[in-house]
């Protein structure tokens, strides 16, 4: 049996002309992108004084070798239907140094409730 990956959609952001303020406006732009293996992670309960139904859901998405050009720190993912935040400054591993297709783990969560 071989590992399969999944389609997931990447939105960024790309800096475009000043507002009337003075601070650039911020211009999304998707893409899709196959492959990537889904990793589900932990899943928490936020204290329940403040949110009582508060879940946060997260996972570790792992993007296949060629996309070491990608910078995911501020980006969104969506993920089997779920917009997600990407968690802090992913890098990757040495191509050759990573058997088989994947090289760049990103961690994403969401906050539900």
């Amino acid at each position: 049996m071989m590992i399969t990956g999944e389609k997931v959609t990447l939105e960024r952001y790309t800096k475009g002309p000043p507002d009337a303020m003075g601070d650039p406006v911020l211009i999304p732009a998707t893409e899709n992108i196959e492959n990537v293996l889904v990793q589900p992670g932990a899943t928490d309960d936020l204290p329940a004084s403040t949110r009582p139904d508060g879940v946060t859901v997260a996972y570790t998405l792992h993007f296949p070798k060629g996309m070491e050009s990608v910078d995911f720190r501020g980006c969104r993912i969506e993920v089997r239907g779920y917009w997600m935040e990407v968690v802090g400054d992913p890098t990757y591993y040495a191509p050759e140094n990573t058997p088989g297709a994947w090289n760049y783990p990103v961690e994403v969560r969401r906050c539900d409730g």
